[in-house]
């Protein structure tokens, strides 16, 4: 099992990592140089305030139908076409508020196009991933996963040739956008040929389709409170610092990003297969451990290996700001090894319907986040942010584990003690990262980390004296 997920996991990884390279360094930040850190900024905002919303477009039906798909507990004919109408209603109703909210938060301004623009966008690719359900659900990995980078193979085709053909004065940010709308809305129309011709599908509206919308809220909502937590961060620099300051956190954040997709990628294949797994416990719990493993200690090398070259690194992509770039993204380095293991630790919850518990954890981070951000940001601006990131995906990590290791066990390489040494060390890497000034934050994050260990180490200290005193008795 563990050789299926490589091989189909590989396949996919090659796939992006032939198109995703391309579109980030000739295309991405060819464009943010040519328009500015300022211009790029309102656009990086729109992107992250539009995508916030973006779970009302469709309700968390993909998560639902995915999970439920792999359970074989529904017919996928009913379930792929009886929603489609449903989705189109949705995609509609989430552009008109992620617009409204734009106005109650922004005011005025060129942003709200963009707000606009970019939510049209989210809601085509709400519809490409909605309609991927089907075939990775039927682990069709193949075709599923050559329809993840058609949109962007598309649109850095164009793209390329608008760049380095026609003269860069006359490119402006919303063509950047225009693009990518078009280039979403040609595998949306594939897929539609492709599911009707595989398996006859018509589509129409069938009334009980609605019902699918009551059973799939709790995975709505948990969306809506991770987006809160994970891009809540551009909105904030927008209204408190500035859109030029918004464009120098987008230049870090976009290279953490491009690495983010290493466990992206994995977490599309692994919710369907925990979920078919689910009944095969020893199996499974093999299989989460040997890949959360992997993961995380290719993710720690990744960031080690980028934390010292970051300088130079950035220096040869932007033109304005290098040195910037390069701290916030040292920062954003420390939290990569967690953002990539909670991808592969959110799966494994996930797909065994721990709603309640993801949406407890998810409402804890909203207010993590914004506390740091809250306590950092006058006095240290992006760089203050990047650290508040840190602390919550490091924060959010231990959590999800901690519950795995509660409801089902886990093996002994996943101690506590094993794993707050890992949390110490992010908080001594954030003095490095951040210079002396910041040094009394990872103090204080490491004497978190200690006293919550102690604490652990005491709880288990007692349940160790009790049983002995039981059998004495």
């Amino acid at each position: 099992m563990l050789l299926y997920f490589f091989r189909n996991f590989g396949f996919l990884l090659l796939l992006n990592v032939l198109i995703k390279p391309i579109w980030v360094f000739a295309i991405d930040i060819p464009v943010q140089n040519a328009v500015g850190h300022d211009v790029y900024g309102l656009f990086f905002t729109a992107f992250n305030f539009s995508m916030i919303f973006s779970i009302l477009s469709d309700l968390g039906l993909n998560h639902f139908n995915n999970i439920n798909l792999s359970d074989q507990s529904v017919q996928r004919v009913y379930s792929v076409a009886s929603l489609l109408p449903a989705k189109l209603m949705l995609s509609i109703v989430y552009v008109l508020i992620a617009t409204v909210a734009g106005i109650l938060v922004f005011g005025e301004g060129s942003i709200l196009y963009f707000i606009f623009l970019t939510s049209v966008f989210h809601a085509s690719s709400g519809f490409i991933l909605f309609l991927r359900t089907y075939l990775s659900s039927s682990q069709k990995f193949g075709k599923d996963s050559l329809y993840s980078v058609l949109d962007r193979f598309i649109s850095t085709m164009i793209l390329f040739v608008w760049l380095y053909l026609i003269p860069m004065e006359s490119f402006q940010m919303e063509y950047f956008v225009y693009v990518q709308i078009f280039s979403a809305g040609v595998p949306v129309l594939l897929l539609l040929i492709h599911l009707r011709k595989d398996i006859g599908v018509r589509f129409r509206f069938v009334p009980e389709s609605w019902l699918w919308l009551k059973a799939a809220a709790p995975y709505s909502l948990l969306i809506l409170l991770m987006g809160l937590y994970t891009r809540i961060d551009s909105t904030l620099i927008q209204l408190l610092l500035g859109s030029n300051e918004a464009g120098i956190y987008a230049a870090s954040y976009r290279l953490v990003d491009f690495l983010s997709q290493f466990g992206y990628l994995s977490s599309i294949i692994l919710l369907p297969l925990f979920a078919h797994l689910k009944k095969e416990e020893e199996v499974l719990k093999k299989l989460f451990s040997s890949i959360l493993i992997i993961m995380f200690f290719t993710g720690v090398f990744i960031a080690v290996s980028m934390f010292y070259l970051s300088e130079t690194f950035c220096e040869i992509l932007y033109t304005s700001d290098a040195k910037e770039i390069s701290k916030v993204f040292r920062i954003h380095l420390i939290s990569y090894p967690f953002i990539v293991a909670n991808f592969i630790v959110g799966s494994y919850i996930t797909a065994h319907k721990y709603l309640r518990f993801l949406i407890l954890i998810s409402i804890a981070g909203i207010v993590v986040i914004l506390t740091a951000i809250g306590l950092l940001i006058s006095g240290y601006g992006v760089v203050g942010v990047a650290v508040a990131m840190v602390v919550t995906h490091v924060w959010i990590f231990v959590a999800q584990l901690w519950w795995i290791g509660r409801k089902h066990g886990l093996p002994s390489v996943f101690s506590w003690q094993w794993w707050y040494a890992v949390w110490i060390g992010a908080a001594l890497m954030l003095v490095l990262a951040a210079g002396y000034s910041m040094a009394w934050l990872a103090g204080a994050y490491a004497v978190l980390a200690l006293g919550i260990l102690v604490m652990y180490k005491a709880q288990t200290l007692k349940n160790i004296a009790i049983q002995a005193l039981a059998r004495k008795i």
